[in-house]
């Protein structure tokens, strides 16, 4: 709505400015005042006029001022301010009214036609690592702050499967560990669900080993061949693994609540011909080059060195094709770009994936599985990749390949989304069990390298980001000097090792390793109690009756069936599930909205232990004020002996007339609500997801300032006020919960 409003009002002063002075200002901005009782709305143009017409600001905002008064059903009044700013005062009521009569501030009034984000796009060949973290939060919000403001967005997560992180990893396998195909297959196919976990090291192992020989590098090679020709061992342990590690992604990043319409395979950009396609109108247009001579005999390159955008770089020109015949990896990519504009005159088939849940999701096929999906994706009028920083150079080259094929128009409708990347702070990257040396405990974060494999994965740091709140909840709710801090340590990882047993642990030997384990026997050993000596080579399949064995010597029952550990004959109902839930949508609400609240340029060192904390700018504040909120509306509820749904209903029904009256801290939160859709369209316009995250920070401040200037349901509050100011609670729990969960995907809990 103000969107609108302040384009009906900028309409307003270019016609009493053209009536006034035959000249109208170029551009209408308009800004909030800095304080409430100064108005709602700002404007300089005054100034701006007054520049071209010879005038002091004033002499131009009078006029303008008494021209406009009366025009606009919800100005109540035009002041001016400081040198000539035209100060517009909204009639309170009908901001009321407007907030009573609409559930969103979001009136939907789409403007961009269809767009396509793509993100996430993992190697398929080891666990997601927290870098993929940003990626994927940046591109799942922009999706949802899109849908929000009514525009197509269609979300795609692009699948590097011939690539050379695949090949390194059934290079690994085949080469490094010496199995056979079918004990490769058998190798991926046993635990599903650790897969990516399992590939993590071996990944890392496959570099070190390419280093002790690099002619070793050959077997890289013939397996990047295999698996783009479709044939061959390599092949076929590649078609074993990449599904597997999907759904392993598509598990972790479920977590946050990230989904996508539509998976997209580069082996079936190969398989349909559409590389072929592309390559061909490259060739004939003379995008593309067979060099003859040089370091890149034999590729086709996109000679680049003459191209502005490319000034001053040495060794500009990209290979497309390389000389033994395989595709790199930005010109399959430039066919992607075409086919997701509609430019390239060949479309995919489709069929279903199934992720562990069993959710299905179509994904891309050389052949038509089903027909739901035909014709259904691609031909967007604007393509968002989200990538960051580091490919910075092969985006614009598949720009400059789009503008050479005649597409310039296209390339500026195909937008590269741009990021820093991720570190951990030296405290987490601790927690996570990296052993760092005295000089990196000094950095301000520590960069991560999978190649190398020095890094983090991604659950890794989902699991600590849910343990510290879990921690929290387990001190609160101990009764009075019945547990020590270690036994609070040992109860929190009993409860966190029986919730995953069945998901992750099941014949899992390298899980005795992880980070729980760990923390158990550090806490039995400061406990001072035994444990078995050979926990190292028990059998996976009877560990958690060990544990339990284990923990009855500290008198804790682990309870498999309802995921929980609980200490016999002390109130700590840490398993129950509205616990785990709590230190749940605290610890994933602090790990987006960490990622959010730093503009896109902007280094990030993660630090767990500020992410998950309730107070300052996170996640978990934000959720606290929307809980907040709704307390207070279920404590007017209780308080009147009434069902929550019933009190709710009640006071919706009481109209806008209960907020007259608003404190000056309450008329400043309702323009806040007022702008969501315009802080909003700013920040999808400007790829600045931060802008918005900060705008929700802002209203959450404003809401607990307000409240504890202004209490509700205190004892001697008069009943006219405390009506008005519930009527408020209500109003405002209702838009920003909703924004909240719609628009940066963080589900509130019903308490905290």
């Amino acid at each position: 709505m103000i969107r609108k409003l302040q384009q009906e009002l900028a309409t307003l002063v270019q016609a009493a400015a053209m009536k006034q002075f035959g000249l109208a200002p170029e551009r209408i901005a308009f800004s909030r005042p800095p304080k409430i009782e100064m108005g709602d709305l700002a404007t300089p143009c005054a100034l701006e006029l007054g520049k071209r017409l010879g005038k002091k600001p004033r002499e131009v905002a009078e006029p303008l001022a008494a021209a406009l008064a009366g025009k606009h059903r919800w100005v109540e009044r035009i002041e001016i301010a400081g040198p000539g700013y035209l100060n517009f005062h909204l009639d309170k009521k009908k901001v009321a009214e407007f907030l009573v009569a609409n559930p969103s501030p979001i009136a939907p009034a789409p403007t961009r036609g269809k767009v396509i984000v793509e993100h996430t796009n993992i190697n398929p060949n080891k666990a997601a690592h927290i870098g993929h973290l940003r990626n994927s939060v940046l591109g799942d919000t922009l999706g949802r702050v899109l849908r929000a403001l009514g525009e197509r967005a269609e979300i795609q997560n692009y699948i590097d499967d011939t690539g050379v992180q695949v090949a390194d990893v059934v290079v690994g396998l085949l080469h490094k560990e010496g199995k056979s195909p079918a004990e490769a297959i058998a190798w991926i196919e046993t635990e599903p669900k650790t897969l990516d976990k399992r590939c993590w090291d071996l990944y890392a192992s496959v570099t070190t080993w390419y280093a002790a020989d690099p002619a070793r590098e050959q077997f890289r090679r013939d397996a990047l061949h295999a698996i783009e020709h479709g044939a061959g061992d390599a092949h076929r342990v590649a078609a074993a693994l990449v599904p597997g590690i999907l759904r392993c992604h598509l598990a972790t990043m479920a977590r946050l609540g990230i989904t996508y319409e539509v998976l997209t395979h580069e082996s079936v950009i190969i398989a349909l011909g559409f590389f072929k396609t592309a390559f061909e109108a490259m060739r004939r247009l003379e995008v593309v080059h067979l060099e003859t001579t040089g370091k890149n005999e034999g590729c086709w390159t996109m000679r680049l060195k003459d191209d502005p955008e490319f000034a001053g770089m040495e060794d500009a020109d990209k290979v497309i094709v390389r000389s033994n015949g395989t595709v790199t990896y930005v010109g399959k990519d430039v066919a992607y770009q075409m086919w997701k504009l509609g430019l390239l005159g060949a479309d995919f088939h489709y069929g279903k994936f199934k992720d562990f849940a069993g959710v299905e999701i179509a994904q891309t096929k050389p052949q038509i599985e089903t027909k739901e999906f035909e014709g259904r994706f691609g031909h967007g009028d604007t393509v968002i990749n989200v990538i960051d920083n580091r490919q910075s150079y092969l985006q614009k080259v598949i720009g400059v390949g789009l503008r050479k094929l005649g597409h310039a128009d296209a390339a500026a409708r195909s937008i590269h989304f741009n990021y820093e990347m991720v570190g951990l702070s030296p405290q987490t990257a601790t927690d996570l069990g990296a052993e760092l040396s005295q000089e990196d405990k000094k950095k301000k974060f520590i960069e991560m390298s999978g190649r190398s494999g020095l890094g983090m994965k991604a659950d890794d740091l989902l699991d600590l980001a849910i343990h510290r709140p879990l921690m929290k909840i387990a001190t609160k709710q101990k009764e009075p000097n019945t547990l020590s801090e270690e036994a609070q340590q040992l109860v929190v990882h009993c409860i966190e090792l029986a919730r995953l047993y069945r998901e992750i642990y099941v014949n899992d030997k390298s899980s005795l390793e992880s980070y729980h384990f760990k923390m158990i026997r550090r806490s039995l050993e400061s406990l001072e109690i035994s444990y078995y000596a050979d926990i190292e080579n028990a059998e996976p399949k009877n560990c958690l009756d060990d544990f339990v064995n284990i923990f009855d010597q500290t008198h804790i029952i682990v309870d498999r069936g309802a995921q929980a550990a609980l200490p016999i004959g002390v109130s700590v109902f840490l398993g129950k599930r509205e616990a785990y839930e709590q230190a749940k949508a605290i610890g994933l609400s602090g790990v987006k909205y960490y990622l959010l609240r730093y503009t896109k340029d902007q280094v990030i060192g993660f630090d767990v232990t500020q992410a998950t904390d309730v107070e300052g700018e996170t996640g978990p504040y934000l959720l606290y004020t929307a809980v907040r909120a709704r307390n207070i509306l279920r404590k007017y509820a209780e308080a009147g002996k009434l069902d929550e749904a019933a009190a709710l209903k009640t006071i919706d029904g009481w109209g806008g007339e209960t907020l007259a009256g608003w404190e000056p801290e309450a008329q400043a939160l309702a323009m806040d609500l007022m702008e969501i859709p315009k802080v909003a369209d700013a920040a999808v316009t400007t790829l600045e997801l931060s802008l918005l995250a900060k705008h929700f920070f802002t209203m959450a401040q404003g809401f607990n300032n307000w409240y504890h200037k202004h209490p509700v349901l205190k004892e001697g509050i008069a009943p006219a006020d405390r009506d008005r100011r519930l009527r408020f609670v209500r109003l405002f729990e209702r838009h920003f919960r909703g924004a909240l969960e719609t628009m940066l995907g963080l589900p509130v809990p019903e308490r905290m």
